[in-house]
């Protein structure tokens, strides 16, 4: 019926997010990783993909692994202020292709995985530059953690959600941000609440 009034068909959800409206100038790796920080705090992510091409700039695609995770993001971050501009977010029209390799790869009967588990040894933190804090306080401010990381030397930015009480700090290198993290994780920010932080997942880096 809606094509029949000259208008197009409303576009499913799905677990790909077209981002529209996104500040040029910014480059893509350094877009690509603030648009992890921002978007994987709403689920895991498959794919961030940038395009390069002129008449792509200033959007992006988004893919989660759950559609509820897409749905949950684009209800919470429409309109979100992202590098100077009010990000503009819509279900993709067509689905990612990691989409499709994913559904296509042979799932392991329940046996198999079960021995697979076994096997499998505890997962060590990988160490990257980039540090998450969780938990945080409703009181701590974005200035308040910059005055707290930039004690330690390499420390270039921090970038705080307060709305998900979650902060991503980010050092020069490796070796910079395992020493902030040693010597704040457990840091008393106030009476009876301590600092939560570890190394971000190894796609902030």
């Amino acid at each position: 019926m809606a094509e029949e009034n000259g208008q197009k068909p409303a576009i499913p959800p799905n677990q790909t997010l077209y981002i529209r409206n996104i500040n040029e100038k910014v480059k893509p790796d350094e877009l690509r990783k603030d648009l992890f920080l921002l978007f994987s705090t709403h689920g895991e992510l498959l794919e961030i993909n940038i395009k390069k091409s002129h008449k792509m700039r200033g959007q992006a695609f988004v893919v989660f692994k759950e559609l509820s995770q897409a749905a949950d993001a684009m209800h919470a971050l429409q309109r979100f202020p992202f590098m100077g501009r009010e990000l503009d977010i819509h279900f993709a029209r067509t689905s990612s292709d990691i989409l499709g390799k994913r559904r296509a790869e042979p799932k392991a009967p329940p046996r198999e995985k079960a021995k697979k588990a076994e096997r499998q040894e505890p997962v060590q933190p990988v160490v990257t530059n980039v540090l998450k804090v969780v938990d945080l306080p409703k009181e701590v401010t974005a200035g308040m953690l910059e005055e707290l990381f930039k004690q330690y030397p390499g420390y270039n930015r921090g970038t705080l959600l307060a709305e998900k009480a979650l902060a991503f700090i980010e050092y020069l290198n490796e070796e910079q941000a395992t020493m902030a993290l040693r010597g704040l994780k457990g840091f008393q920010l106030m009476p009876g609440r301590t600092l939560q932080v570890d190394y971000a997942p190894v796609e902030c880096t």
